[in-house]
């Protein structure tokens, strides 16, 4: 990704020593700080993901390993996980075929951007 020259740089979040809370988002502890992030929201429904032509996209992510799609998403990969401070990510369909799963998605390390 490319971003602006005077733009804030994405900040990578590491989800390390995570706490959980329905709803809540996930607390980041990072050098005996806190800080609380917000839980993922995905913008599209399930219904946009499963219809018309990006039905074949998720078909094809729903082929994928539930460890290859966690792997995909990862910070400095091709396509990681890039979330707005609200919690609205780019990455729909891997996020929601991972929760068809039961994964709990708000523990993927996420790369903010502004």
């Amino acid at each position: 990704a490319s971003y602006e020259s005077g733009s804030p740089a994405p900040l990578v979040l590491a989800m390390v020593g995570a706490k959980f809370g329905a709803g809540k988002g996930v607390t980041e502890a990072v050098q005996g700080s806190e800080k609380v992030l917000p839980a993922l929201q995905r913008i599209h429904s399930a219904e946009t993901l499963t219809t018309g032509s990006a039905k074949y996209g998720t078909e094809s992510v729903r082929k994928m390993s539930t460890e290859d799609i966690v792997k995909s998403l990862k910070p400095g990969g091709a396509e990681p996980l890039n979330v707005k401070l609200d919690g609205r990510i780019f990455g729909n369909t891997r996020v929601f075929v991972l929760e068809q799963r039961g994964y709990d998605v708000n523990t993927l390390p996420r790369t903010t951007i502004p």
